[in-house]
């Protein structure tokens, strides 16, 4: 069962909190479990492990071998190289977030989402309660959450497990298009036809800021994997950068020639893919605003999605595709077919082995990422599927 947000949420269903101490070129690691916070093991690392390898030790001790990732005060170290290079001194924590199973989230102008098995499409869960459609799903990132946007104007937090909604959060004046969770879970985001993003304490429900500057809707809105920056994507043709802790926009993405409907950022927070109503997806480099590589469909292009490891970019279009293409070369490696109506999203999943699709045709697909060949459809929505991801 999910804890109420009146009692804190771990941020990670199977987190352990990291209480590191420096000494003799060393870090002594104690890991807790984060609901008993009873110590689980200590473990020596030393300053000159990669941080690959304090994740395999985790990763050991709390018998997973999902993918974990490693938090300091609500910025991920995916960009440190070695325990010496995170500076940990004397008392710091960290949080490392990883989840137990394999599933994929949908939902739907139905007004529901869905959970299903990514095995074999059995349907697992769903979650019923938004006054309208439901436009966008996300994981939190331990897997325990789930966050969905509706044109109620509502942006609303379930348990995973059980399907209760443990918080609504109210405050746009008109639909909300997406939501998405901080890389630690500490934060929302939502984007609003009300030209306006917001950002929300999960757990009060409060608003903490609201980002103003696009002309028009805001289709999309995310975090930066490192959590300091966010992108929107707007009709009014731009993508805008803001910082994540001031609320200030830094940076204003102009190329595309009509509404951008998707941004994401790279896996290493240094690009920005984005796709539009001009049928291109864009690349953009984060730090200095200018479009690296540009690729084109011959229709729409609703979503576009990074692989795990970055080398791979997925659109999907109205023309009833999805394509995967090379970061490097911006050759276009596959094309999926196999739907009968628009695509709305795509999703990667965390091994990076699966693409999910979610389609007008009322469902979603898992795709073999390697082969191109459709493993699973996913049936059960009465009307399109908006919005699909993976379980982190």
């Amino acid at each position: 069962m999910c804890t109420p947000f009146s009692v804190a949420i771990p941020i990670a269903k199977a987190a352990m909190c990291l209480a590191a101490s420096v000494g003799g070129g060393s870090v002594t690691v104690l890991v807790r479990g984060a609901f008993s916070g009873e110590p689980l093991a200590r473990m020596a690392v030393c300053a000159s492990d990669t941080m690959a390898e304090l994740r395999q030790k985790v990763a050991r001790v709390a018998g997973t071998t999902r993918p974990i990732r490693l938090f300091q005060d609500g910025r991920a170290l995916s960009g440190v190289e070695t325990v010496a290079e995170a500076k940990l001194v004397d008392g710091a924590e960290l949080q490392a977030a990883f989840s137990t199973c394999k599933v994929v989230a949908t939902s739907s102008t139905d007004k529901s989402a869905k959970v299903w098995c990514a095995e074999t499409g059995a349907k697992r869960l769903s979650l019923h309660g938004h006054g309208d459609q439901v436009m966008s799903v996300a994981w939190s990132p331990d897997g325990q959450l789930l966050l969905t946007a509706s044109t109620d104007r509502t942006a609303r937090l379930w348990c995973g497990d059980s399907g209760e909604c443990v918080q609504t959060l109210s405050g746009h004046s008109s639909m909300v298009l997406t939501a998405k969770f901080s890389p630690c879970g500490e934060m929302v985001l939502t984007a609003s036809h009300d030209r306006a993003l917001k950002l929300w304490n999960p757990r009060s429900g409060c608003c903490i800021a609201t980002l103003v500057g696009h002309k028009r809707q805001v289709q999309c809105g995310c975090f930066s994997p490192d959590g300091s920056q966010i992108a929107s994507a707007s009709d009014d043709g731009t993508v805008k950068i803001w910082d994540a802790r001031t609320g200030r926009c830094t940076m204003t993405l102009v190329g595309h020639t009509g509404p951008v409907l998707s941004a994401v950022f790279s896996p290493d927070s240094k690009e920005v893919a984005t796709a539009g109503q001009d049928g291109t997806a864009r690349i953009w480099d984060a730090e200095k605003g200018t479009c690296v590589s540009v690729v084109q469909h011959d229709d729409w292009l609703r979503s576009v999605s990074y692989s795990p490891d970055g080398s791979l970019l997925a659109t999907a279009s109205g023309d009833g595709s999805a394509r995967l293409w090379s970061t490097e070369s911006g050759q276009c490696l596959q094309t999926l077919v196999g739907h009968g109506d628009w695509l709305r999203s795509t999703s990667f999943s965390a091994d990076g082995t699966q693409l999910a699709t979610a389609c007008k045709d009322g469902t979603a697909k898992l795709w073999d990422v390697e082969t191109g060949t459709c493993s699973v459809t996913l049936r059960g929505h009465t009307d399109w599927v908006r919005d699909v991801e993976f379980q982190p």
